[in-house]
C-alpha cells in the first residue's frame, strides 16, 4: 500500500498542478496517486518481485511472457512491453496496483514537517482534487517527509518529544487559531524565550495543539482514535476512500 501522495496526478486541465498529471500510462486508475514511500508485508512480494523482473527484462528485450501471481490459487499470464511508467519506482508501483485492480491505499501519513506546527490553522481541504478526495485528504500525525533541514528536524523533534513525556497543561496556550511566534524557530521571540528553559518546553507544546491528543485531521474536525472517524463527514460531498494506521 502506499500513502495517498500531496497531488493527485490526475486532475481537470486549468486547476492548480494539472500540469503534473501523469501520462505515461493509458489504463484504468483504481484509486489517487500514490506517494513511493510504501508498506507491505510477505503477502507483497510475488507483486514487487514480478514487477521488478518486468522492469528489468524489458530493458534488454523490451518485450516478454511473464506470470503474475495473484493470490495462490490462481495465476495470469500476460505479455508485457516497455511503458514510460517503467522510469522510475513511483511510477511502477502505481501502475501496477492500478493494473491489479487494487482500491486500498493509506491516508497522508507521511506529512510535510511544516504541518506539525501550524495548529489549529489547517487547510480544510488539505490536498483535496477534483476526482478522488474533493474534501480533502485526511492527514495522520505520525511521519514526516522532506525532512532535509536537519537543524530545524532536530529541534522540532527534540520538543515534540519532550511534550509527549511531560504533557503539560496546555490550559494557559493563547487564545486563536494561530501558532504563537515562539513557533517559528530563530525568530526573535523563539530566541528569548531559551533563554527561561523551565518556560520553553510547555510554551512549545502549544505550537503543536492539538496533535498530542488528536492525532488525525480531516476537513476541519480532529480525531484521537482512528475508530472515531467516520466513513464520511456531514459536511463532505464524498466518502473517505484511504485507510487510517
Amino acid at each position: 500500500m502506499l500513502p495517498v501522495h500531496w497531488m493527485s496526478r490526475d486532475e481537470q486541465e486549468g486547476l492548480l498542478y494539472a500540469d503534473m498529471n501523469f501520462k505515461g500510462w493509458s489504463g484504468v486508475r483504481t484509486m489517487r496517486w500514490g506517494h513511493a514511500h510504501p508498506t507491505w508485508t510477505f503477502w507483497a512480494l510475488p507483486f514487487l518481485t514480478d514487477l521488478l523482473f518486468e522492469r528489468y527484462s524489458v530493458s534488454f528485450s523490451r518485450t516478454f511472457s511473464g506470470i503474475r501471481v495473484q493470490d495462490e490459487n490462481r495465476q495470469t499470464k500476460r505479455v508485457a512491453k516497455w511503458g514510460d511508467f517503467m522510469y522510475e519506482d513511483e511510477d511502477m508501483l502505481n501502475v501496477g496496483l492500478w493494473r491489479d485492480g487494487a482500491v486500498k491505499e493509506w491516508c497522508k501519513f507521511d506529512l510535510e514537517w511544516e504541518l506539525y506546527k501550524q495548529r489549529f490553522e489547517v487547510d480544510v481541504d488539505m490536498m483535496h482534487d477534483t476526482k478522488w478526495y474533493p474534501d480533502g485528504v485526511p492527514l495522520v500525525f505520525l511521519s514526516m517527509h522532506n525532512t532535509k533541514t536537519f537543524e530545524s528536524i532536530d529541534w522540532m523533534l527534540s520538543w515534540i518529544a519532550r511534550c509527549h513525556v511531560l504533557q503539560p497543561n496546555l490550559d494557559a496556550c493563547p487564545r486563536g487559531a494561530a501558532a504563537p511566534p515562539t513557533c517559528l524557530e530563530g525568530q526573535l521571540e523563539e530566541r528569548e524565550l531559551r533563554l527561561r528553559p523551565e518556560q520553553y518546553t510547555a510554551a512549545m507544546c502549544c505550537c503543536i495543539q492539538p496533535r498530542l491528543e488528536n492525532w488525525i485531521f480531516w476537513h476541519g474536525h480532529w480525531f484521537s482514535k482512528r475508530e472515531d472517524v467516520p466513513g464520511i463527514l456531514p459536511n463532505v460531498s464524498k466518502k473517505r476512500t484511504c485507510s487510517l494506521p
